[in-house]
Order: structure tokens, then C-alpha cells, then sequence
């Protein structure tokens, strides 16, 4: 899990919210948490998909221009997740990133889903 919430935190730098609205994590519905481990899931699964590219690119401009196209495909995945807005998985993700609380409860809502 620990690998997981640090994709999903690393996604939270792809596109700064500037004015995110702070809730305290027993704010969270389970319904946003589990939204939340589902993006993180394809998120993560994407990113194990464009290392490899990005990482073997000829140059720096080619690497930065993988980049992008693949922060473009991360928050298509997330906006695609139904149940959580980008802003909101940004949230939680700074949110989780900081409050042991939160993250165990991801966690617990993430093992249930491996469990399925």
C-alpha cells in the first residue's frame, strides 16, 4: 500500500490546485476514499507503464515531452473515476500523505479491493 499512496501523492504535484478547500480526514466519505483507491489504482497502473518509456527516452526534451503526455493520461484516468473530482483526489492524497489516520483507512479500503 505504502508504494500506491506514494503514486497517489506523486500525482497530486501533476496539477497544482491553488485554492483546494480543506476537510479534515473524518470528513471523507468511504465513497470518496474508495473513488479515491480505484484512481490510485489505474493511476499507478499507468505509471508502471510510462517509466519504462520515459526513463529510456533519447533525451531530456523527449523525456519532458513523455512526461507531459503521461501526466495527461493520469488525470484522464482520475477524471474518469466516478465519485472523485482531480481536486478531491489531490486532497486526499496531501491529506493521507500527512495523517497516519487517513492512510490506514485507505489502506483497509484497498486491501478489501485486492480481496475481491
Amino acid at each position: 500500500m505504502r508504494k500506491l499512496l506514494s503514486m497517489a501523492v506523486l500525482v497530486c504535484a501533476l496539477a497544482a490546485s491553488g485554492s483546494a478547500r480543506t476537510q479534515t480526514p473524518a470528513e471523507f466519505t468511504d465513497q470518496q476514499l474508495e473513488s479515491f483507491v480505484v484512481a490510485a489504482l489505474a493511476v499507478d497502473e499507468l505509471i508502471r507503464e510510462w517509466n519504462p518509456r520515459i526513463q529510456g527516452a533519447e533525451n531530456a526534451e523527449q523525456a519532458a515531452q513523455l512526461r507531459e503526455q503521461a501526466n495527461a493520461q493520469l488525470v484522464e484516468a482520475i477524471t474518469r473515476t466516478e465519485g472523485i473530482t482531480l481536486e478531491e483526489y489531490q486532497e486526499i492524497g496531501r491529506t493521507a500523505r500527512d495523517d497516519p489516520a487517513l492512510a490506514a483507512r485507505i489502506n483497509d479500503i484497498y486491501e478489501a479491493k485486492a480481496g475481491d
